[in-house]
C-alpha cells in the first residue's frame, strides 16, 4: 500500500510468525520481514525505526476534551496518540493524525482560547522526517484555528465587589480598559461620569455592548477614540451619528446632507486587542421602507493618522425622495485584522529594528526640544518611527502601530497634546512631556492576520436636507 501523503511505500506490519516453525524457517522469515520493513521505512536518508505497540485505549472515537482546573487541558490519551504517529502501520499513523487534528480544532473552538498544550506538539531534535512533518502540520492546524479567535469578541466579567457597591460609569470604563490591556484617558469631564451609576447586567456582554450601555447611561454624550500611544480616550459624541455593534466590531455613521446629495462618513473600530490593518468597501445598497432602491457611490476610504481613525465616505442621491427620508443602508466591507504584538525596548540610546523582515519598522529617539505647537509650551521628548516594509505592508503598519511610553515606575506617560502624531512619507512621530524610561511598540503580528467580510446595516437613517 502506498502512502498518499508522501508517495512512497508505507511501513506496514507483516504477518505474525507461525509459533512452531523450525529454526531455519524462522530465521528466513525474520530476514524477509526485515527487508520489507527497511524498504519502506527509509525516508530521505533517515531510518525510521518502528515504535513500540500502542497501549490499550488508543485509536478512534470522539475527541475527549476535558477541563483541568477550570481550563481546557490535553486529552488523557495524548501520549498514546503522539506515540501512534510513529507506528509502523500507515493507517494507524493517519488515524492518530486525523484524531489529533479534530481534537485541536474542537478544543480551540469550545474553549475560545489558544491551545494550552501546543508545546507538546513541537518536534524533538533528531526525530524521523515523517514524524516531524506530521507534528508541524498539526501545529499549522492549531495556528490556523487560533487565527479565527480574533473574531470572537471578549466578554465582560464584573468584579465580585460590585455586587455590594454599585459601580460608576468610570469604574466600568476603567475595568474595560484594564481587561483589554490598554490605557484610559479622558477628554471629557471625568467627574460627571463618576457621578452616574453604571447600568446593571453587564456580565457576559461584549466590549462594544458594554461600552454602548455606558454611552446610553451618560445620555449619549460620549464616544471612544483610540490614540497612537495605545490608549482609549473618552471624548464627546458627535451629532447626527448612528451606531451599531457586531461582535468585536463597532461602526459609526455620521451624516451630512447638502443640496441634492447626502454624504455619510462611516468609521470602523475593532476591540483594543485587535489591530485593523486594512479594509475595503465591497458593496453598498440603500432602500426606503417602501422598497425604493438608492444607488450609493463610494467616494473613498481613508485613514486619519493624527486621530487614528479608519473611515470611508459615501454619497447618496436625494432626488425623488420624500422629505424627510428614512433609509436602510447596508455596507459590505472586507476587513483584515491582526493580533497585537508588543515589543518592549529599554535601551533608548540607539535605533532599533523591531519587525521581521529587519528594517520593516525602526525607531529613533530624538533630542528633546521646546514646542509652542497649538499655543502650548514645554519640553517634548520625541520618538520617531520609520516604516520601510518592502512587501507593500507600509499602510498596514501605519494603520496599526502605537508607541507607549513608561516612566521608571512602569507608569504610562500621557502623549503630549503639543505634538501632532501622523504617518506620512514613511515616518510616524510621537511626543511625550517627560523623558521615557521604557518604550512599548504595539505592532501588527501580520503572520497571524486574518480577513473577513462583514455587512454593516444601519436602519432608519434620516437623510433629507430638511432634517
Amino acid at each position: 500500500m502506498n502512502s498518499p501523503e508522501y508517495g512512497r511505500p508505507a511501513c506496514e506490519d507483516g504477518p505474525d510468525v507461525a509459533p512452531h516453525m523450525g529454526d531455519r524457517s524462522l530465521a528466513q522469515t525474520i530476514i524477509a520481514r526485515m527487508k520489507t520493513l527497511l524498504h519502506g521505512c527509509i525516508v530521505a536518508g533517515t531510518l525510521m525505526l518502528p515504535a513500540d505497540p500502542l497501549p490499550a485505549g488508543g485509536g478512534g472515537g470522539p475527541p475527549d476534551v476535558r477541563k483541568v482546573d477550570g481550563d481546557f487541558g490535553p486529552p488523557p490519551d495524548l501520549d498514546q496518540l503522539l506515540h501512534s504517529l510513529r507506528k509502523m502501520n500507515y493507517t494507524e499513523r493517519q488515524r492518530a493524525t486525523d484524531r489529533l487534528s479534530t481534537l485541536i480544532q474542537s478544543q480551540i473552538q469550545k474553549s475560545g482560547r489558544a491551545l494550552g498544550w501546543k508545546k507538546r506538539l513541537e518536534p524533538p531534535d533528531g526525530v524521523e522526517l515523517e514524524y516531524r512533518r506530521r507534528l508541524q502540520n498539526l501545529i499549522a492546524v492549531c495556528d490556523e484555528e487560533e487565527k479565527h479567535l480574533l473574531w470572537r469578541p471578549s466578554r465582560f466579567a464584573a468584579p465580585a465587589a460590585w455586587k455590594k457597591s454599585a459601580p460608576s460609569l468610570t469604574d466600568v470604563l476603567g475595568h474595560l480598559a484594564h481587561d483589554a490591556g490598554i490605557d484610559l484617558e479622558y477628554g471629557v469631564a471625568k467627574e460627571t461620569l463618576q457621578s452616574i451609576k453604571a447600568p446593571k447586567n453587564l456580565d457576559g456582554k461584549t466590549f462594544w455592548e458594554t461600552f454602548d450601555d455606558v454611552r446610553r447611561a451618560s445620555g449619549n454624550t460620549i464616544a471612544l477614540e483610540y490614540r497612537h500611544n495605545h490608549a482609549m480616550r473618552i471624548v464627546s459624541a458627535r451629532p447626527s451619528e448612528y451606531r451599531l455593534s457586531q461582535g468585536g466590531i463597532s461602526a459609526q455613521l455620521q451624516k451630512t446632507d447638502w443640496g441634492d446629495r447626502a454624504f455619510q462618513s462611516v468609521r470602523i473600530q475593532t476591540e483594543p486587542g485587535i489591530l485593523l490593518d486594512a479594509w475595503d468597501v465591497v458593496s453598498a445598497t440603500a432602500k426606503t421602507p417602501e422598497g425604493k432602491l438608492i444607488d450609493p457611490t463610494v467616494l473613498s476610504h481613508e485613514y486619519q493618522y493624527d486621530l487614528k481613525r479608519s473611515y470611508f465616505l459615501m454619497q447618496l442621491p436625494l432626488k425623488g425622495l420624500p422629505k424627510p427620508a428614512l433609509v436602510d443602508i447596508d455596507y459590505t466591507v472586507r476587513l483584515r485584522v491582526s493580533p497585537r504584538r508588543i515589543v518592549r525596548v529599554t535601551d533608548l540610546s540607539r535605533p532599533a529594528e523591531l519587525m521581521d523582515p529587519p528594517g520593516a519598522f525602526t525607531f529613533t529617539r530624538m533630542q528633546p526640544h521646546d514646542s509652542d505647537y497649538q499655543r502650548s509650551s514645554g519640553t517634548v521628548h520625541m520618538i520617531m518611527g520609520r516604516v520601510n516594509a518592502d512587501d507593500g505592508r507600509d499602510e498596514d503598519i501605519f494603520n496599526s502601530v502605537c508607541c507607549r511610553a513608561l516612566d521608571k515606575e512602569g507608569k504610562a506617560i500621557p502623549m503630549s497634546n503639543s505634538v501632532w502624531n501622523y504617518g506620512r512619507g514613511g515616518v510616524v512621530y510621537w511626543g511625550f512631556p517627560r523623558q521615557p524610561h521604557t518604550l512599548e511598540f504595539i505592532l501588527p503580528n501580520d503572520r497571524r492576520s486574518i480577513q473577513k467580510t462583514e455587512t454593516l446595516r444601519f436602519k432608519n437613517v434620516r437623510i433629507s436636507p430638511d432634517s
